[in-house]
């Protein structure tokens, strides 16, 4: 690095400075507007010192302001309302793949977006559809040293009505990642056909297909397992669980920044850690949590690089795999109502496991089900649950069928 570099003036581990470019592209079609298209850019730099006083942090957007950036983050350091941080020196890259280059491509996200129309049921109109795509760049420099890292995510989303109303959506690293006939045929489905059918109420064994059931796991499971979390009290876990049953002994959960092609992959986190695969949960049991340097430091264990976020990282779950070792239809054969769609997942509490949802999508085996409200607790239900071995990936988690007990109407 040059020796007027505004970080060499601190000792290792002491600051980092971060330059984040990012493109996005959208383009959407709606049934009032019609097609319109958006492009744009923008730079972020971040500087982030660490004193004995604690850490302090300033953004500018123009290089010329870094030395600026670097006098306000010392200032904001010596206030001391944040703990210091010790950031690695030096960056060792994980060799992952997690960037498309025509996920910026505006003709390539249109013909996307003409593939998804084209692969919709002529039974339902569409309302809505969009396709976002993000190319990020991220420089991170250290006193003695610099890595580079770039990522890209394309998200899809469309909303159709009929006899119902029906909506889909994925996110992936590329356009080619998307599959425009599954996000069609799952969005008309749900709108073709009116619910009519009445569910008795009562303790009923539900099946959540994967999409359901990654709602319940991103507001409740998920975030449980962060350590920060855990340090704050707002996780139902806390240390002295590792190593405690909480699931079947099937149940396996996950979390992998190292995956190729998958949009929750990175080469190294936002405080220049190395990603980890982590078993957070296998065999059932408890086994570690996610973390960045703070919250790994306070727990007593190594940061699992899932400190994400350019002004101050958190731990950030990745590519979240949950599996079991049932068979799909297993699962679906025990159930007394199956549920492919939910509303109000995210009321649900990661501290309780408490959540109340509504099946806007859910079937008997007399038919369509009128949307019905289903309560219960992930992390009690949990542990006698059936769990497949067969996922379906949804966005940057990927979940499986799961049969749980729970209270329906």
């Amino acid at each position: 690095m040059a020796l007027d570099d505004p970080l060499s003036q601190f000792e290792p581990g002491r600051a980092v400075l971060l330059e984040v470019e990012t493109e996005r592209v959208e383009v959407e079609r709606t049934h009032d507007t019609g097609d319109r298209g958006r492009v744009s850019a923008d730079r972020t730099i971040v500087v982030r010192v660490s004193t004995d006083g604690g850490l302090g942090v300033a953004t500018v957007a123009d290089p010329g302001e870094v030395d600026t950036a670097v006098e306000r983050a010392l200032a904001s350091a010596e206030m001391g309302t944040s703990e210091p941080v010790e950031y690695p020196d030096s960056v060792d890259p994980a060799r992952v793949s997690s960037c498309d280059p025509s996920a910026v491509d505006e003709d390539e996200l249109w013909d996307l977006l003409e593939a998804v129309v084209n692969e919709v049921s002529d039974d339902v109109t569409i309302t809505s559809v969009s396709v976002t795509g993000v190319r990020r760049r991220v420089i991170f420099r250290t006193p003695s040293d610099q890595a580079e890292r770039e990522e890209s995510s394309v998200t899809v989303s469309l909303d159709v009505i009929g006899e119902f109303s029906g909506f889909a959506w994925d996110t992936a690293v590329g356009p080619r990642d998307i599959d425009p006939e599954l996000l069609a045929r799952e969005a008309s489905e749900m709108a073709s056909e009116a619910p009519k059918e009445r569910v008795s109420g009562g303790e009923l064994a539900v099946a959540f297909h994967p999409r359901a059931f990654s709602e319940l796991l991103t507001y409740v499971l998920i975030p449980a397992l962060s350590g920060l979390e855990v340090l704050k009290g707002t996780s139902g876990f806390d240390r002295g669980d590792i190593g405690r049953k909480v699931g079947p002994e099937s149940l396996r959960v996950v979390n992998d920044p190292t995956l190729d092609r998958r949009p929750g992959s990175y080469a190294f986190d936002d405080e220049g850690s190395t990603p980890k695969r982590m078993e957070l949960i296998s065999d059932g049991i408890l086994r570690s949590f996610y973390t960045d340097l703070y919250s790994s430091r306070r727990l007593g264990m190594e940061s699992t690089g899932s400190g994400l976020g350019i002004r101050r990282p958190e731990p950030s779950p990745a590519n979240v795999i949950v599996q079991g070792d049932a068979s799909e239809e297993e699962v679906l054969e025990e159930a007394d109502l199956i549920v492919y769609r939910t509303l109000g997942a995210h009321t649900a509490s990661k501290v309780s496991g408490r959540f109340s949802v509504t099946a806007l999508w859910a079937e008997t085996v007399e038919g369509r089900a009128v949307p019905v409200s289903v309560r219960g607790n992930l992390y009690s239900s949990l542990r006698d649950a059936l769990i497949s071995e067969e996922t379906e990936r949804t966005g940057v988690v990927e979940p499986p069928y799961a049969l749980l007990r729970c209270r329906v109407g």
